[in-house]
């Protein structure tokens, strides 16, 4: 009995082989990795899902002041004295009535005022004209309408005068080197995160049902990741969220409706979404939806929505749209019709019946017939210009259930 004692004892204390021990540290590892990934992904959501929440908010400030622009009113600054409105005669083929000119100037203005009150770049800052001279920025503080008047010698625009408003001089006075009169912009803020230093501005300084729109954030939705001194608003990943005013380039703004397969939609005609265009063009004044200098009938349909995109880089932290216009690169598809050197849409050279008039145009650059859309919305603001870079990006687009 003895040696079979000593034979199951053996057996007993025998261990692992090292073939066993590796088959188990793989299964082992093997696990860990899925648990690994799974706890990736969720915590990836997560992140995404109060990113989102910070979108949803930023998005309705945006929406509300956007909306109050409907009923602003507009004042002209008088033609000079004899002079003609309209411009042409009524036997010209560019004959327009004076109520069309009037609404296309009140539809430019309230553009430009948008752009004073909500800009998403630093070349939509307006600074005095003392110092536009001392730091050799652009002069123009004054836009041109397309309303005309005639006079001897060749036609006018009536211009409309807009001072900075109170909110734009807010946003430049934070801006601005304080109890500098004129004011005089801090060197260097624009160097990094500007477009999204100038978000917080624009929500900092908006109300939503009475209150400050600021109520609706809390303190780790805001940071300053530059530590320049300009706050932004911050995603779960602690990057800066940006946004654009007019993000006629981005893929998902074709329609934005909550039904979406509303036949209404789309004109059976021209294919474009009767909703393209603007909120505030209640009467369809648009220079691109007329003839041309060279008296073309074929317009320049604005195919895309204005409706504001704000986007977060995601996980990558590589955002994979155009925040900004590149003029050297945009091709001119009519003659005429250019970007003064700007790197916003708020400086379009357009050409009309009565001259070329410096325009902010959302649409920029617009498609011409027979070019189709894809020709140009590359250039386009809000442009995928990089989709490995995309692919994660979060936007109030995903979020509201706009589709490409």
């Amino acid at each position: 009995m003895k040696p079979i004692q000593k034979d199951l004892k053996r057996r007993q204390l025998r261990g692992f082989t090292l073939v066993e021990l590796l088959v188990t540290i793989s299964i082992m590892a093997t696990v860990a990795g899925m648990f690994l990934v799974a706890y990736r992904g969720a915590a990836t959501e997560a992140s995404n899902i109060k990113t989102q929440s910070t979108i949803r908010k930023i998005t309705e400030v945006l929406n509300t002041r956007l909306q109050e622009y409907e009923n602003t009113p507009v004042s002209f600054v008088a033609p000079i004295p004899g002079n003609a409105i309209p411009a042409l005669a009524t036997t010209d083929a560019g004959y327009e009535p004076a109520t069309v000119l009037m609404e296309r100037a009140r539809l430019l203005a309230l553009r430009e005022l948008i752009c004073f009150e909500m800009p998403d770049h630093p070349d939509d800052i307006r600074w005095t004209y003392a110092t536009v001279q001392s730091q050799g920025m652009p002069t123009t503080t004054v836009r041109g309408t397309g309303l005309v008047s005639q006079s001897t010698g060749g036609f006018f625009p009536v211009f409309v005068q807009l001072g900075a408003s109170n909110r734009a001089m807010r946003i430049m006075q934070k801006l601005s080197v304080p109890g500098t009169v004129p004011l005089v912009p801090i060197q260097g803020w624009e160097t990094t995160n500007a477009n999204s230093e100038l978000l917080y501005l624009i929500v900092e300084d908006s109300t939503i049902n009475g209150s400050s729109a600021m109520e609706l954030f809390g303190r780790t939705e805001v940071g300053d990741t530059d530590n320049d001194g300009f706050p932004e608003f911050i995603d779960a990943y602690r990057r800066p969220i940006q946004w654009l005013r007019w993000p006629s380039g981005f893929p998902s703004t074709l329609r934005y409706h909550p039904d979406l397969l509303d036949p209404a939609l789309i004109d059976p005609v021209t294919k474009v979404s009767r909703f393209s265009g603007d909120s505030i063009d209640r009467m369809k004044a648009d220079p691109g939806l007329r003839p041309n200098a060279a008296g073309d009938s074929k317009v320049l349909i604005p195919d895309i929505g204005t409706f504001p995109l704000v986007v977060s880089p995601g996980a990558d932290g590589v955002f994979g749209q155009r925040f900004e216009l590149d003029p050297s690169t945009i091709p001119t598809p009519v003659a005429g019709y250019s970007l003064s050197g700007s790197r916003t849409v708020r400086d379009v050279l357009f050409p009309t019946p009565y001259g070329t008039v410096p325009m902010p145009d959302p649409w920029y650059p617009r498609p011409r017939p027979p070019l189709s859309n894809s020709d140009l919305s590359i250039y386009r603001l809000g442009a995928v210009i990089n989709p490995s870079a995309f692919k994660d990006d979060v936007t109030n687009f995903d979020i509201n259930g706009a589709y490409q």
